[in-house]
């Protein structure tokens, strides 16, 4: 009869711990379930980038190579350097994984945007100063208008729907400045030599 019992009360026990177990795990599956899906935004945001940005300016006039060449340096620039000082938290919190990731590659399209206004008259190593003096400005810019920065903003009173301020708005307007600082404006008629 004792036999008996532990036939009855083990299957209890393995169901017990089952269901314990499937109840403990649902929030692990959760959150991978959302590491999933942030890891397949962030590459279709890549895709984006590189054949998007890339193949784009292909069909640029005479400069359809340089401008594709500058394309894939700017983006191999400017998200580990996007990463580098994202870590190390000096403008505000370092996120994580995917999402640092993904915010990378946001700086990195606001950065094509910036390099279209100059297309053709860089040179390559320009291009590479370029996006290590815009990653900064960026972040900062970032940091103030999501995280309230500066305390010029609320933390969370700023909405930006599909980034048409932080994204193309700031990539366009650093793109001018820099062109106007460049000289590029008096040069607009000359090739690049």
């Amino acid at each position: 009869m004792r036999k008996f019992r532990w036939m009855l009360v083990f299957p209890l026990l393995l169901a017990v711990l089952v269901i314990f177990s499937n109840v403990c795990l649902a929030a692990d599956s959760l959150d991978s379930v959302v590491d999933v899906q942030k890891y397949n935004r962030a590459i279709h945001i890549m895709a984006m980038l590189l054949v998007g940005f890339g193949f784009l300016m292909v069909f640029v006039k005479k400069y359809g190579r340089s401008a594709l060449t500058a394309t894939f340096l700017l983006v191999s620039a400017a998200i580990p350097f996007y990463i580098c000082i994202n870590s190390s938290g000096l403008l505000g919190d370092a996120k994580a994984g995917i999402e640092r990731l993904i915010l990378a590659e946001f700086a990195a399209a606001s950065l094509l945007i910036c390099a279209g206004v100059v297309l053709g008259r860089l040179k390559m190593l320009q291009y590479i100063i370029l996006g290590l003096l815009f990653v900064p400005c960026y972040m900062l810019n970032e940091w103030i208008l999501l995280s309230g920065g500066l305390g010029l903003l609320s933390n969370g009173g700023f909405a930006d729907t599909g980034g048409s301020i932080l994204i193309h708005a700031f990539g366009a307007f650093f793109g001018c400045n820099g062109s106007v600082i460049g000289g590029v404006g008096s040069r607009r008629l000359q090739p690049a030599s």
